[in-house]
């Protein structure tokens, strides 16, 4: 987690967090969850259980992909999934 920590930077671009933001609303989420990408890792993950963040990999994503990748990771923190792992 320190190097996930280290090497992750926020995610900047409005049209990422709109769909962020998007997802949110439909799933009914109202925490606060960043995202982020990170140079040390290899597939999107969700991380932390007080402050929650969607990494992403340093790769490029389509607007559908990310969507997609965003649901899934989003749907997990619903779940409390990270509790159970």
């Amino acid at each position: 987690m320190k190097m996930v920590h280290r090497w992750s930077e926020p995610i900047t671009d409005s049209g990422s967090l709109k769909i962020l933001e998007g997802l949110k609303a439909e799933l009914e989420i109202k925490t606060p969850v960043k995202l982020s990408v990170c140079q040390c890792i290899s597939s999107p993950m969700l991380v932390n259980f007080f402050h929650p963040a969607i990494l992403l990999p340093p790769i490029k994503i389509t607007d559908n992909e990310l969507s997609l990748i965003l649901k899934h990771e989003l749907i997990h923190f619903k779940r409390h999934d990270l509790w159970c792992k």
